[in-house]
């Protein structure tokens, strides 16, 4: 912990396999199983991996489902605007955007929540979700907007939380067969609630422990 007692964490990625892939390594064609594709996190910002997955990306637009959280971490962020235009680009391919307050702050400080989300509807995508904390979450689409609040838990450690929220999301799409461009655009507000409410209480069961250690399918409603 850092001297307020706020958590602090490092990332360390420059001559790591984390940041290694390259275009060369991205498979020419994916079986037709795989429904959906998620992008995110610092792999956006460094490179070879960037530019391999913004290909793919591009490559798979319209023929799968793209999930997108941009995760942004400022301080790996070398060249914000050839990062800017390279996200602009995945948010412009996106069927599903997870984004965080921090995420739009860092973005445009002086938007509205509701802007970017209706901004970025209007580029194409299906469902927008903000999570806000423990304010809870708000999801924009089509039909209107969902608001669910946070859960009360005594937290462990957050360390996973966002990626937990993001998993249930799509576990929940999937389940209702909504992993489908044009099925995300007309999906009603009734299961965006169910499937929003389902992720916020995944990510806070994973705040109760130690560790990324989200809960099992079993632990949670079936749907999601």
């Amino acid at each position: 912990e850092g001297p307020s007692g706020t958590p602090e964490y490092a990332f360390y990625t420059s001559g790591t396999a984390g940041c290694a892939l390259s275009m060369e390594e991205i498979p020419d064609a994916l079986p037709p199983e795989v429904e959906a594709i998620h992008f995110g996190s610092f792999s956006l910002g460094v490179e070879p991996f960037g530019a391999a997955l913004e290909s793919l990306c591009q490559r798979e637009s319209g023929k799968r489902f793209i999930s997108l959280d941009p995760n942004i971490r400022p301080f790996l962020v070398s060249d914000r605007k050839k990062y800017e235009a390279r996200l602009e680009r995945f948010l412009g391919a996106a069927d599903l955007i997870k984004a965080s307050e921090e995420d739009l702050a860092w973005l445009d400080p002086e938007q509205s929540i509701g802007d970017f989300a209706q901004g970025w509807l209007n580029r194409g995508a299906g469902l927008v979700v903000i999570t806000r904390g423990e304010q809870g979450a708000s999801a924009f689409c089509w039909q209107g907007q969902v608001n669910v609040a946070g859960e009360t838990v005594d937290v462990v450690d957050t360390v996973g939380a966002g990626d937990t929220f993001q998993a249930s999301l799509l576990s929940g799409l999937g389940n209702r067969g909504l992993l489908d461009r044009d099925a995300i655009r007309n999906v009603e507000l009734v299961d965006v609630e169910s499937i929003l409410t389902g992720a916020s209480h995944a990510a806070a069961i994973n705040c109760t422990r130690r560790g990324c250690d989200p809960p099992t399918r079993e632990e949670l409603n079936p749907l999601q």
